[in-house]
This record gives structure tokens, C-alpha cells and sequence, in this order.
């Protein structure tokens, strides 16, 4: 009889008495660690005291886990999954240390860090984990970025804490994240030092946006391509962007619809291992498809632009964070949409013609769709 699919938390309770020995490290292990990455640890000795080490046991007891999961989509499962970690055997012993945090308005960075060490048969392994996107609006200016900037001020960090974490042991490395945070986890380990790739026993990117042509150089993705692991839920859209060529792509079920499968808390399991799908759906083949034609018809500069102008204008809005912005933007739509109407021509054009460019590569990519499924029936 098949086993019924369960949560992220649920193979915590089933698995928490199964140490790292008993039960390899795998892929479900590498989401929960980047989705207890995405923790309050501010509200912790981890942001006044540096260097400072817990495990994720003494976590449970140093914070109320409700006040650590206000960055997670789903607050209760995050609460969940982290008291439920940290009365587990598994994950109980797991030392977190070397957690650092950057939140920069002024050079739009949103980078957060911390390294878990884990006890295996093969030794003391270092997991070097990046936190997605938190809900303030610097950290969403920096995704935006990435349509036209290659090396963001968060991926050079992330590079530079890789090789950090590299210096304090000979312990291998896995790395990991979630959103920006599987981006990270791609970048750093690609663009460390070569004796530090060579430690790299996997890569794990969990629905984290792909790259601009030529970021990386061939040198520098040897040895540590194939040891790349991305995994997007059925209806992926932030995994599958700026990626050219998808491939090597696990796709996982998820009891969320559309765009909220993106909340790796909603990621279901069989046994002990993610259950998957043959596919992404249509829907999500059609939109990177489509996004992926607009930027091949829009200059990096015009990109830029659009986001920049984006951007001023909302900041108009004085709010910092997404909550904030969504409060302002229910009472004052229809002044934002006075502010783009009554903008600079200029930049009011930039903005007209970019999302007219949008607009007709959406078009293009439903007459592209309708054609090969009628090829397909001949």
C-alpha cells in the first residue's frame, strides 16, 4: 500500500530519531536546514555576540520559535518545524555558528548566512546554508537586479563566507538554499576557490532564479556542474528564471497552488524522500518561456532602468518592508498609478515600452505554445 504524502515537518517527527549515520544526509535534510536559515536569529545571542554557537536543541531554548518564523511564508510551519528539529536526535546535535547578516539599502543587499555541522560517517560535514529573500523591499530590489547585474553585492558575500567557512576546517562542504538563497549556493560555490570546490560534496538550489549569460567561466564551472542539485515545485516560476536551458531538475509536489508552491514548508514528502512529478506544468513552461524571450529583447540598460524607475516610484510609499508596502498599495493604488502617468516622459516611456515588449513576447510565446501542441496532434 502506498504511503500517504506528508510535509517538511511530518519527516522530521517520522525520521528525528535517526541520526546522520543511520540515515544519510539528502535532499530533504538540505531544504529543512535553508528553511530554519530563514530564522529570526537577530532576536539571538547569534546577532550580539560574533561567532557565537548553538544547536539547533539550545535554539529551541534560547527563542520562542514563534518569535524566530516571520520571514517564513508560512509562520505556523516554521514554528512547527523548528521546535519539531529541535527535540529530534537528528537535528537536535546539529551545531549552528558563523552567522552573519547584511541588510544594506544603500548598495541593495539582503544577504544572510549561517553554517550547520553535521556528524556522518564520513566525518564532520560543514552546511553552508544562504537565506532566500526576507520581506523587505531591499531584498526585492536586489532580485529585481539580477535581470541586468551578473555579480550582485550579496553573491560576492556568499562567495566570500563560503571560502570563510572553507578556512576553519578540513571538513567537507555541502551547500545549500532556498529562493535567492539556492542562488547563492550556486554562486559561491562557483565562484570560490578552486581547493574549496573541491570539497564540495553537493549543491542543493531549491527553486532559486538561474543566472545572465557569461556570469560564470568554464574553468569555473568544472567540477562543480555536475554536483549541482535544483529542485522546483510542479508549478515553479521564480526556479525556472533566467535559466536558458533547464536541465538536471528534480520537480517535487507541493499541497500549495500556483506561485505558493514556492514556500518550500508546502513541499511534500514519500518516505524519505520528496515526492515528485514528471514535469513543471504548462502554466510554468509558458511564463519562463515568455520572460525569457522579453529580456532577449530588452537591453541590460533598458532593464535597468525599469527596475530603478520601479522602484523610485514605490519608495515613494516610505515603507520597508512587503507587509507595509501591500497595507500602502491597497489605500493608495490609484495614486501610484498618478505617479507613473505623470512621470518624467522620458521615463515614463521607458517604463510604456518595456512592458509593451513584455506584453508581445507573452503573445508571441501563446502563438509558439498553440503551434507546437497542433504539430503535436498531426
Amino acid at each position: 500500500m502506498r504511503q500517504q504524502l506528508s510535509t517538511v515537518v511530518d519527516y522530521v517527527k517520522r525520521y528525528g530519531d535517526n541520526n546522520f549515520w543511520r540515515q544519510p544526509f539528502n535532499d530533504v535534510d538540505s531544504l529543512i536546514l535553508a528553511m530554519i536559515c530563514y530564522a529570526s536569529l537577530e532576536l539571538t545571542p547569534f546577532a550580539k555576540i560574533r561567532n557565537f554557537n548553538c544547536t539547533i536543541e539550545e535554539l529551541g531554548e534560547l527563542a520562542d520559535a514563534k518569535k524566530l518564523t516571520w520571514p517564513l511564508w508560512s509562520r505556523e510551519r516554521g514554528e512547527a518545524l523548528i521546535s519539531a528539529a529541535a527535540d529530534s536526535r537528528r537535528y537536535g546535535d546539529v551545531l549552528m555558528h558563523h552567522y552573519r547578516r547584511q541588510i544594506d539599502g544603500d548598495v541593495e543587499t539582503q544577504f544572510v548566512a549561517i553554517t550547520f555541522t553535521i556528524n556522518t560517517d564520513m566525518g564532520y560535514v560543514d552546511v553552508v546554508t544562504f537565506q532566500g529573500t526576507d520581506d523587505t523591499m531591499v531584498g526585492w530590489k536586489e532580485d529585481f537586479n539580477m535581470m541586468f547585474e551578473r555579480h550582485l553585492p550579496a553573491q560576492v558575500s556568499a562567495a566570500r563566507y563560503l571560502n570563510e567557512i572553507a578556512s576553519l576546517s578540513d571538513n567537507k562542504l555541502i551547500v545549500t538554499g532556498h529562493s535567492k538563497g539556492g542562488n547563492l549556493a550556486v554562486y559561491s560555490s562557483m565562484k570560490c576557490s578552486r581547493h574549496v570546490r573541491k570539497r564540495i560534496m553537493t549543491v542543493y538550489d531549491h527553486d532559486g532564479p538561474g543566472f545572465l549569460p557569461r556570469t560564470f567561466t568554464a574553468l569555473e564551472r568544472i567540477g562543480v556542474a555536475g554536483k549541482i542539485h535544483k529542485i522546483v515545485p510542479e508549478s515553479a516560476f521564480f526556479g525556472l528564471l533566467l535559466e536558458s536551458k533547464p536541465s538536471n531538475i528534480k520537480v517535487v509536489k507541493s499541497d500549495a497552488r500556483s506561485i505558493l508552491q514556492h514556500d518550500g514548508m508546502s513541499w511534500l514528502v514519500d518516505g524519505d524522500q520528496f515526492a515528485t512529478a514528471d514535469d513543471v506544468t504548462g502554466v510554468s513552461h509558458y511564463v519562463a518561456r515568455s520572460i525569457r524571450r522579453w529580456l532577449g529583447e530588452i537591453s541590460p540598460e533598458q532593464r535597468q532602468k525599469f527596475v530603478d524607475i520601479t522602484f523610485d516610484i514605490l519608495s515613494k510609499s516610505r515603507q520597508s518592508t512587503l507587509p507595509g508596502f501591500k497595507h500602502y498599495l491597497a489605500k493608495n493604488l490609484s495614486n501610484i498609478l498618478k505617479d507613473f502617468r505623470e512621470s518624467d516622459p522620458a521615463v515614463k516611456q521607458v517604463v510604456t515600452d518595456t512592458l509593451k515588449l513584455l506584453a508581445r513576447s507573452s503573445w508571441l510565446e501563446v502563438k509558439d505554445t498553440v503551434r507546437r501542441r497542433f504539430d503535436k496532434q498531426k
